[in-house]
């Protein structure tokens, strides 16, 4: 490996961290919603919101379906709170009247 590249499993996490999935951070122990990529950072929010954090590409793994399962949960019930709802698709879904 020359420098500067890292490893396979590191290059396909790097690809993985897409803006506005969710991904497990290694290092913090947490969940967080991808919302940018800038240079080497990867720029995190909970799910639900809350303040950003920036982890490593490398640091990032897949989201397991509990983990996302449970960080979609806590997206809609901060959504509920606020009087927003989100169909299956993401897009909003105006309340009964």
């Amino acid at each position: 490996m020359t420098a500067g590249q890292g490893s396979a499993q590191e290059q396909g996490r790097e690809q993985e961290a897409v803006v506005g999935t969710l991904a497990p951070d290694t290092r913090t122990q947490k969940v967080g919603r991808v919302m940018e990529r800038g240079g080497s950072l990867v720029f995190l929010r909970p799910p639900g919101g809350g303040i950003e954090w920036t982890a490593s590409p490398s640091d990032l793994e897949p989201v397991a379906a509990s983990d996302g399962l449970s960080a979609r949960v806590t997206e809609e019930n901060a959504r509920s709170r606020r009087g927003k709802r989100l169909g299956p698709g993401g897009e909003r879904v105006q309340g009964r009247e």
